[in-house]
């Protein structure tokens, strides 16, 4: 009966309806890519991606039943900027977290490293991908105000 169909150029109606039923909270992905040419940039390639990491994570209370309470990760707030102001042209992003932070070493996972010391052999090239969720549904007011 299908096949029928199809060659009339016809299928049957499903009759599916789509219910709203919530908002999503909005995603943010980013993806950084760092080269660092001294060891003065390596280390500061190594300490934003250690930030990130850190403070996309929980604090354990050490004295609350065991350890087995959690303080929240921290909030970011995402500002789109041109020269030293606000830009305007781009929507704004309410408070956010980090959901999630990978990293791998050199281009399309084939790592190079420069010349080993005491700690190790560290790479040549980091990749880095952010992906930040909005911690407050959007409504058509705060669209309106520009997020």
């Amino acid at each position: 009966f299908k096949v029928f169909l199809k060659s009339r150029g016809a299928s049957i109606n499903p009759h599916e309806e789509l219910f709203f039923e919530a908002p999503e909270f909005r995603q943010f992905d980013y993806e950084f890519e760092f080269y660092p040419r001294s060891r003065k940039e390596l280390e500061a390639v190594q300490n934003i991606i250690f930030l990130f990491k850190y403070h996309m994570h929980p604090d354990l209370a050490a004295n609350a039943q065991g350890g087995r309470l959690f303080y929240v990760p921290s909030e970011f707030e995402i500002h789109y900027a041109h020269l030293d102001r606000e830009n305007e042209y781009m929507n704004k992003i309410s408070k956010c977290v980090l959901e999630k932070c990978d990293v791998s070493y050199g281009p399309d996972e084939q790592a190079s490293f420069f010349k080993g010391d005491e700690r190790g052999a560290p790479p040549v090239s980091y990749k880095m991908s952010l992906s930040f969720r909005e911690t407050e549904f959007m409504t058509k007011d705060k669209i309106y105000r520009g997020y």
